[in-house]
């Protein structure tokens, strides 16, 4: 760390959220511009995917995010943190289900010619079924998500208009 650094913390911390801040917008751009196009690599990148829910070691993130109340400086913080986390993942299960369609039509695409090997289909049918479980997964965590939110939103007034405000960016996005 550098000394600027140790000297006053909530500068650096000011910059990381730039810094955050920055790159969801990068990852939401990069969202809207993918094509719906299937590419030969959409099944690896699925593969690969660094999933959000998951640390690396493999446990859920989920069970982290009572840690994140300890570092927030107070609630409207950690409503944001957890506002950021809900936007992530509806930007992941839009990234899935948008490869899921791919696979569907490439399925669809195959059968219809007939000359591939059906051990191809079934694999993307497999891979299908993975990401279906993916989804499933994510909807799970949004839906905790939100009960939080929702709690929340009880102790105070502010994060429930944070919230609609998120909404309708969510709905924007979807356009």
């Amino acid at each position: 760390m550098n000394p600027s650094q140790e000297k006053n913390p909530r500068k650096h911390k000011k910059e990381t959220k730039q810094d955050e801040e920055k790159s969801r917008d990068q990852h939401v751009r990069a969202t809207k511009e993918s094509s719906s196009k299937l590419s030969g690599d959409d099944i690896e990148i699925a593969k690969n995917m660094d999933p959000l829910w998951k640390t690396k070691s493999g446990s859920s993130k989920l069970s982290n995010w009572e840690s994140t109340k300890c570092w927030a400086e107070n609630d409207q913080e950690y409503h944001m943190e957890l506002l950021f986390r809900m936007r992530q993942l509806r930007v992941e299960i839009a990234k899935l289900s948008q490869v899921i369609d791919r696979l569907c039509q490439e399925i669809d695409r195959l059968s219809q010619e007939n000359d591939e090997p059906e051990a191809l289909v079934t694999q993307l049918q497999v891979e299908i079924a993975k990401l279906s479980q993916v989804i499933d997964q994510l909807c799970q965590e949004s839906d905790q998500l939100s009960q939080e939110i929702d709690q929340l939103s009880q102790d105070n007034e502010e994060p429930e208009t944070l919230l609609e405000a998120d909404e309708k960016m969510m709905q924007q996005l979807a356009k």
